[in-house]
């Protein structure tokens, strides 16, 4: 039997998180790691402190702004990776800044979407980006021995 997919939701905002996390948890259940900020999620990639345990993600779902370290920052960390290099990220914000938008692409985010005001479109949005990795074949990553919580910051332009 195949495990249950893992999605890592980086959002320092809790009512999106909600949204985002109740999506996932829709059948066919996904298992869920939340964290509030760019660090935190490195954290989890990196199997450090009380994230140890935790599962390499399958995908992960990456907001712009956050406190302690902005999601393009972790992108580009991610993307930096050789372990982490073909985990799909989805950006996830409120920007409509066609410049912003394709250097995220530039930098590797499998996509881009913007958040919604109504909780339910938003919810929907989640639900096509989730249907879509469902039947996606994924990649197999593993944590890095080493992913830098310091370092260039050049690349969050």
């Amino acid at each position: 039997m195949d495990r249950r997919r893992v999605v890592l939701i980086a959002e320092d905002s809790e009512r999106d998180a909600e949204v985002a996390i109740q999506v996932f948890k829709e059948p066919p259940r996904w298992q869920v790691v939340w964290v509030e900020d760019g660090v935190a999620a490195l954290e989890v990639l990196r199997h450090k402190g009380k994230h140890a345990s935790t599962p390499v993600p399958d995908l992960l779902i990456l907001s712009i702004q956050m406190p302690r370290m902005r999601g393009p920052e972790v992108l580009w960390r991610v993307k930096q990776s050789p372990e982490l290099a073909n985990l799909p990220v989805v950006m996830w914000s409120v920007c409509d800044d066609e410049y912003q938008i394709e250097r995220l692409y530039q930098m590797g985010a499998a996509a881009y979407v913007a958040k919604r005001v109504d909780r339910e479109e938003e919810a929907e949005q989640l639900r096509a980006v989730r249907r879509f990795w469902d039947v996606a074949a994924l990649p197999q990553c593993r944590a890095p021995d080493t992913l830098s919580l310091q370092g260039d910051r050049a690349h969050s332009r």
